[in-house]
């Protein structure tokens, strides 16, 4: 069975996210702030904001809820 969050199946988000996407969205998914993600990363708090707003215009979502919903469909992200 396949997800579709606004035409996006869980296939094509795991396609189209770089590998950096990936892993800040591991980390998301265990529940860490975007500020821990920055300071494991050694990233600024800005540039993993960014990422997460990318996440969230490639899913087209409109919040972090709704993109882990469609992420946590697929074994990769959870």
């Amino acid at each position: 069975m396949h997800i579709h969050l606004a035409g996006l199946t869980k296939q094509n988000l795991q396609m189209r996210l770089t590998p950096r996407e990936e892993l800040i969205l591991k980390y998301i998914s265990i529940g860490l702030t975007s500020k821990q993600i920055a300071n494991q990363l050694n990233l600024s708090d800005l540039t993993i904001k960014t990422h997460r707003r990318n996440m969230l215009k490639k899913a087209g979502v409109k919040n972090i809820a709704s993109l882990m919903s469609l992420a946590l469909s697929n074994p990769k992200y959870s």
